[in-house]
């Protein structure tokens, strides 16, 4: 923990008043963001066949028929990545648990998810178990930990250590290397 969050880290942006002010104007409008459920990234699909022809989702997944699928895990990806900046930095600053406890509970929230990635990456050949959105994940869980460290809970910490194992790292490991 605070491998980012240093004192000096947090020591520089408290000198900066104005930077200081627009940060927890963010942080507060982000508490009041909903989180996405896992139902909405894979709630807007577009599935093709290879004749370019559009197919609902009723047809299922068929490795030969399906040449575009786009799921929107960059959605919450991104959204805890921010929240790992904001409401980290904000948290690491004021000390403020009300950054801290919304920052975990996105943190735990999206360790629910099955995985963090659509379907279309199910489809390739071979399947992947990773795509760009995985590394949105570990950079947010990673720099959400590292700022809320004091307030994680034994078992929050696991659940986060092991969500980002068993979810990202592992995953890109298997499909890069």
């Amino acid at each position: 923990p605070f491998l980012i969050y240093d004192q000096q880290t947090v020591f520089k942006i408290k000198e900066k008043p104005d930077d200081l002010a627009e940060l927890l104007r963010q942080a507060d409008q982000m508490l009041l963001e909903s989180l996405y459920p896992e139902s909405y990234c894979d709630s807007s699909l577009e599935q093709f066949s290879q004749d370019g022809m559009r197919m609902d989702k009723s047809h299922g997944i068929d490795r030969g028929n399906f040449t575009k699928w786009n799921s929107r895990y960059h959605d919450p990806g991104n959204q805890l990545c921010r929240f790992a900046e904001v409401l980290g930095t904000a948290y690491c600053v004021t000390g403020k648990e009300k950054y801290a406890d919304a920052l975990k509970k996105a943190m735990l929230y999206y360790a629910k998810y099955g995985s963090w990635v659509g379907p279309e990456c199910k489809v390739k050949d071979p399947t992947w178990q990773s795509e760009l959105n995985t590394g949105r994940f570990i950079y947010g869980y990673a720099l959400g930990a590292d700022a809320i460290a004091p307030v994680l809970t034994t078992e929050e910490w696991i659940v986060i250590t092991d969500t980002v194992w068993n979810k990202g790292i592992a995953c890109i490991l298997h499909d890069w290397l």
